[in-house]
């Protein structure tokens, strides 16, 4: 894609609901395969059910590897409680709307 600093810079941010983050890994993957920078960007609900379910392994630091790809992962405050039923949709898109 030309020179590093000519290098597109993709940011992705999966909503916080079972199924989002996977599928967002893959369009990173893929973008990261054709040259851009991809940051992933968890919200501070995803990244403990990420922790929870894969361990420190899956995430750590400022970069994480994931299949072979190196991405910058940053986490950010949702106000989201890792109480709010993922289940329940309707509560989780209205707990999502007020945060």
């Amino acid at each position: 894609m030309g020179s590093e600093a000519a290098r597109a810079h993709v940011v992705v941010v999966p909503y916080p609901a079972q199924g989002h983050v996977a599928p967002l890994l893959q369009l990173a993957r893929l973008l990261h395969g054709r040259g851009a920078h991809v940051t992933l960007v968890y919200t501070r609900f995803n990244y403990a059910r990420l922790l929870r379910a894969k361990g420190e392994a899956a995430v750590h630091g400022s970069a994480s590897v994931c299949d072979g790809f190196r991405f910058r992962v940053e986490v950010i405050d949702d106000g989201l409680s890792l109480s709010v039923p993922q289940h329940d949709v309707a509560a989780l898109v209205d707990a999502v709307s007020r945060n």
